[in-house]
């Protein structure tokens, strides 16, 4: 479920990384793509449907891997799902990408995928596989955004008219749209203040579903960076269908 969240002003301090040996690298983005949801909302795995002639958690796996500013990449698979994932990476020639097991709830999987990540990694990308329509060219914005800032997050400002509705579904009040802002992924972090945060919220018996909303209760500041493009998460059977038009539209281009 998409999150939404109001804007604070971003900080401007760059942000060094570090490497084990010391040396500060300006570039070296870890990611961490979840793909251990049910699909329970959309009534079929939609990490294997096909799309565009692969199956859907391919495409998220394909940017990052092949960016060229993304060193380490970790997909996060639900039960029983692992085995298939690393088959369908091997074939499609990413060998290098790990697969790590997930837990119970979306928190859980995203702690077990940044700690697979090798324990020097910095700024660590955290990406729903069910959003394969991500760029370069975003993935890329936000990544500059936190290493200026420390942590960014993919969001776009919300354009639809929103009330409030009560129990029975009747309007009470209209709200204002302002400094509303429509949660995505990638959302970028630290990755030890990112996994601190998770871990002290899962302790808490918090429940979270983005990672920014924990961020932000932990007191980091994430700067919101629009996509430059379609970003929706396919969650409903109309999701998927979108999808594959959108895939099919980008095939029919002329080069």
């Amino acid at each position: 479920m998409e999150q939404i969240k109001t804007t604070n002003p971003p900080s401007t301090q760059p942000v060094s990384m570090s490497h084990p040996s010391g040396n500060r690298t300006r570039a070296g983005l870890a990611a961490v793509i979840v793909a251990a949801g049910a699909g329970t909302r959309i009534g079929f795995d939609k990490v294997f449907a096909p799309l565009g002639g692969r199956p859907l958690f391919l495409h998220s796996v394909e940017v990052f891997s092949r960016s060229g500013f993304v060193g380490e990449v970790v997909v996060v698979g639900g039960a029983g799902k692992c085995a298939r994932l690393r088959g369908e990476l091997d074939a499609a020639g990413f060998g290098s990408v790990r697969v790590a097991p997930g837990g119970v709830e979306r928190m859980d999987s995203v702690i077990e995928g940044l700690r697979a990540l090798e324990p020097w990694s910095g700024l660590v990308a955290i990406h729903d596989a069910a959003r394969p329509l991500l760029t370069k060219a975003s993935l890329q914005r936000c990544h500059e955004a936190a290493r200026r800032t420390g942590a960014a997050a993919c969001a776009e400002p919300l354009a639809d008219t929103i009330h409030r509705a009560g129990a029975d579904r009747i309007l009470t009040a209209p709200m204002d749209r302002g400094g509303i802002w429509r949660m995505q992924t990638p959302q970028i972090f630290r990755r030890t203040e990112i996994l601190d945060a998770l871990i002290a919220a899962r302790k808490e018996g918090r429940v979270a579903t983005d990672d920014a909303g924990v961020a932000i209760a932990a007191g980091i500041r994430v700067e919101l960076v629009e996509p430059d493009g379609w970003n929706f998460k396919v969650t409903r059977p109309a999701d998927y269908e979108l999808a594959r038009l959108v895939i099919a539209g980008q095939h029919e281009r002329p080069a």
